[in-house]
């Protein structure tokens, strides 16, 4: 069972880093100004938060936490999956070199 503050680390990471792309293919989109299929493949897929959203929100008003992440469907589990290893990154630090 992954805990929900690694879940809810990988949302924000996710956000974080969707966020200027998704913006500016959104204006694009309202400016009625043409996109490319992979940029539509992606706003769908890779920059297309929901899904982690609806997780999160339904972990956090479960009554029981265990219970109900052990009975996730197939896709919400890759979800889990997908918020857990981008929560998990360790992100590049200081590295001090000993001399």
């Amino acid at each position: 069972m992954i805990e929900l503050p690694v879940l809810k680390r990988g949302l924000e990471i996710l956000q974080h880093a969707t966020r200027n792309r998704k913006e500016e293919l959104q204006t694009r989109i309202q400016q009625k100004k043409p996109i490319t299929e992979e940029e539509e493949i992606w706003l769908d897929g890779k920059g297309n938060n929901v899904d982690g959203e609806a997780l999160i929100g339904l972990l956090e008003s479960a009554r029981d936490y265990a219970t109900t992440f052990t009975a996730l469907d197939e896709s919400q589990q890759a979800v889990a999956q997908r918020l857990r290893d981008a929560g998990t990154v360790k992100p590049p630090g200081n590295k001090c070199k000993h001399m």
